[in-house]
């Protein structure tokens, strides 16, 4: 009760928040468990309430007895009001404890210790919380994954470097070897170049060249790991890597005013204004009187600022003070901006009026980025401190500013101010009478980033104004106005004492507004295949986006299609389900707000046709034909026909019949280009074979002394020569001609057309002589 209360516990992988329970009592065995470590110190952080002066212990049952021993007690200790509530130690489990799950007790007590044997005892400011610890044994550590050998950085750039390492309770430590003869490594502690070093990862902010060279290292240590070290990484420093305040690529429409390129100055190459009071030695009044909340009895000190350059960036502030004085928790100090934003600096030592007597602040700096609190330091309070920030004053307490120095603000931003007059105003809030303290000297401390200037190139489309009147012509600047006719990619180059020169590209897209009209034009495909639409385009419209959709329902709605984001649009294999659909393409210029959607197109898919191939007869002899057909299921145009025979395209035949004789034995085939274009999905196909026949074959008879001769010879007996004898009435040779047959019924042409008229007998014979077969034959 009464801020008496658990607000956070961290142990192992625990980290439970939590606000006052019931009855201040809360139990967390079924829903968190905190892994411990067996045989080792196991860290653990108890936030409390920060009102009251608070006590934490934590009880485990490490014997699974069902209750806390005093053996099993582990004592957090106290913390004061307005020190943070944060208790923190170490839970050490002993080694010879069984692992497993057991219970875990916190409690937190108003002002009286906690005691072992107070696990169960019953008191009225506090509360207590019941966990699950699971107790594991302890892992040896080992690097899994080392330190790259090198690590490279821009200069004024940030990177990391980590090392992985398993084990159980790692603490990590890492260390710098600068260059250089007789270097030593040494520990790294957490400033405004290094972060994270006390982990596994290391962070380098703000790399300039004086880090080139270095090497990095983890030293780490495990509960039952001795200490050990990685390998070390070397740090190589790059080039300057510039950036651009805008958002790549700066995307712009002709009829905007001409777009601000600003260039960022780098981190890395910050700057730091100085302003110091000199010797001062002002009394400080000691009779104010605290009981009724006095405060006008107080000093102050100005200090003009005024070496910052125009256009500079604030990015934080300190205060370096030297005050002799008896009692430092007694002084209340505020810092007052040139717009007077006036915020609370120091506030009886973070409210706690202090510890005791005290000499002096020396070289006390109170800094936007310091991390402890007044508090934490001891007399006389030299090194760096966070602001106390108390606010704004309350009544019935301390007044946390000077009179008419009232805090207005706890936004430390507020007080990133330049060039102007800063006040120092302070008063000793408690009444001591003491004559003898004085503000001996302070100075304010103002970090700033300068304007960073670069040369661009082309200069063409670049200005010095926010009009773009004043052409820009090479010189150096921090910032430039682009209104180029069409897209450029500018390179800005700055060139730094520090880190030297570089680059960046600054791609400035131009577009137009849309107008006038866009269609779609329909398109017919084929079953199988492809089809894209295409669009005309509208006036306008420089770098425009496009977005095609469809409808399936007569364009009553629309969808966008995925990934459909090119001028055209094509669909693969086109099916008769999506016939009819019709699309659309909607053009965007982002930059100009300006949108355009074309009129639609249809799709129409045909059908492929499929062809019936018949034919009079499948197979011939000499002096018969066969009549080839073919039908198709779709529209053929005239000549759409293609004939193959044995694969071969048939010349000259386009129609639908083919007739063919004797000669033209073979596998037939047809294809077809139908009246949308579409071929078929299958060739009809019909094969013509010779008829059986043993006539030996012998026409035109009569003849004038030409005519031919055919024959089937037997399967397998081809090729192979054949003799053609012709006789005369009287039984003499007049004639004799050996041919080669490749296939049935092979042309064997005979010219006679020099002998007499008459009855001749013809003879086919093998190439051995001997006879196959016999006819006649009349030549008038």
């Amino acid at each position: 009760t009464d801020d008496d209360v658990i607000e956070n516990v961290r142990l192992g992988n625990l980290n439970k928040t939590s606000a006052c329970s019931p009855n201040g009592y809360a139990n967390y065995t079924g829903t968190d468990t905190a892994t411990l470590i067996s045989g080792a110190n196991n860290p653990i952080v108890v936030t409390t309430g920060d009102n009251w002066t608070e006590q934490v212990g934590v009880w485990i049952d490490y014997d699974r007895s069902g209750s806390f021993e005093a053996a099993e007690f582990t004592n957090l200790g106290s913390t004061a009001a307005g020190s943070g509530g944060v208790h923190s130690g170490a839970i050490v489990v002993p080694g010879a404890v069984t692992n497993g799950y057991t219970r875990m007790r916190v409690r937190v007590r108003f002002a009286t210790a906690l005691a072992g044997t107070n696990a169960c005892l019953a008191y009225t400011f506090g509360e207590t919380e019941d966990y699950t610890v699971n107790i594991t044994p302890c892992v040896v550590s080992s690097v899994t994954t080392q330190p790259p050998a090198t690590t490279s950085i821009s200069c004024s750039g940030t990177g990391t470097i980590r090392a992985t390492i398993a084990g159980s309770l790692n603490q990590y430590q890492w260390q710098v070897l600068v260059t250089g003869a007789g270097a030593v490594w040494t520990d790294l502690t957490n400033n405004a170049t290094y972060s994270g070093v006390t982990t596994n990862t290391l962070t380098i902010t703000n790399a300039l060249p004086a880090l080139n060279g270095n090497q990095y290292r983890v030293r780490y240590q495990g509960a039952c790991t001795s200490p050990s070290v990685t390998t070390a990484s070397t740090l190589t420093v790059g080039a300057l890597v510039p950036t651009v305040s805008n958002t790549l690529p700066i995307n712009r429409c002709t009829t905007a005013p001409p777009t601000l390129i600003s260039i960022a100055t780098p981190v890395g190459l910050a700057s730091l204004s100085t302003t110091a009071s000199g010797t001062l030695n002002t009394n400080i009044p000691d009779d104010n009187d605290e009981t009724v909340g006095e405060n006008d009895n107080f000093i102050t000190s100005n200090l003009a600022v005024n070496n910052i350059p125009a256009g500079a960036t604030i990015t934080g502030f300190n205060v370096k003070l030297n005050i002799r004085h008896s009692w430092v928790g007694d002084l209340v100090l505020v810092l007052k901006a040139p717009d007077g934003k006036t915020i609370n600096l120091a506030y009886a030592l973070t409210a706690t009026g202090g510890p005791g007597p005290s000499t002096a602040f020396t070289n006390t700096v109170i800094s936007s980025t310091g991390v402890n609190p007044l508090s934490s330091g001891t007399n006389p309070y030299t090194g760096t401190f966070r602001l106390d920030n108390a606010g704004p004053s309350t009544p019935g307490f301390t007044p946390t500013g000077p009179l008419g120095f009232d805090p207005n603000t706890t936004v430390l931003a507020d007080m990133y101010q330049g060039n102007g007059t800063w006040t120092l105003a302070l008063y000793d809030y408690f009444q001591d009478n003491q004559t003898t303290n004085f503000l001996e000297n302070w100075e304010l401390n103002i970090s700033y980033l300068g304007q960073t200037t670069a040369t661009f190139s082309p200069v063409a489309g670049l200005f010095t104004d926010a009009a773009g009147t004043i052409a820009y012509t090479g010189q150096s600047l921090n910032t430039v106005y682009a209104n180029p006719t069409a897209s450029t990619v500018y390179a800005a180059t700055v060139n730094t004492a520090i880190c030297g020169a570089g680059t960046v590209s600054v791609p400035v897209n131009v577009g137009s507004p849309l107008s006038g009209t866009s269609a779609v034009a329909s398109v017919t495909g084929c079953v199988g295949g492809s089809a894209t639409f295409t669009s005309t385009a509208p006036t306008g419209g420089l770098n425009a986006t496009y977005q095609w959709q469809d409808s399936t329902v007569a364009g009553v709605s629309w969808t966008n299609i995925a990934g459909a984001t090119a001028a055209t649009y094509t669909i693969n294999g086109l099916t008769t389900a999506i016939s009819g659909n019709k699309y659309r393409v909607v053009r965007t210029v982002a930059s100009c707000s300006s949108t355009l959607t074309s009129t639609p197109g249809t799709l129409t898919v045909a059908p492929l046709p499929v062809l019936t191939l018949t034919t009079t007869a499948n197979s011939l002899y000499p002096g018969q034909t066969a009549t080839l057909s073919v039908t198709s299921s779709t529209t053929v145009g005239a000549n759409g026909y293609t004939w193959y025979r044995n694969g071969v395209v048939i010349p000259g035949v386009t129609g639908n019949t083919l007739l063919i004789d004797v000669d033209g034995i073979g596998e037939y085939t047809v294809t077809v280009a139908d009246a949308n274009g579409c071929g078929s999905a299958t060739p009809g196909s019909v094969t013509i074979s010779s008829s059986p026949n043993d006539i030996l074959f012998i026409y035109p008879s009569p003849n004038s002394g030409q005519f031919q001769v055919r024959y089937q010879s037997a399967p397998g007996n081809t090729p192979l020569p054949r003799v053609v004898n012709i006789y005369d009435s009287k039984g003499a040779r007049v004639y004799s001609k050996t041919y080669s047959v490749a296939v049935p019924y092979t042309r064997m042409d005979v010219d006679m057309s020099g002998f007499q008229k008459g009855v001749y007998q013809v003879e086919l014979t093998d190439r051995n002589g001997e006879r196959l077969k016999t006819g006649r034959v009349m030549i008038l």
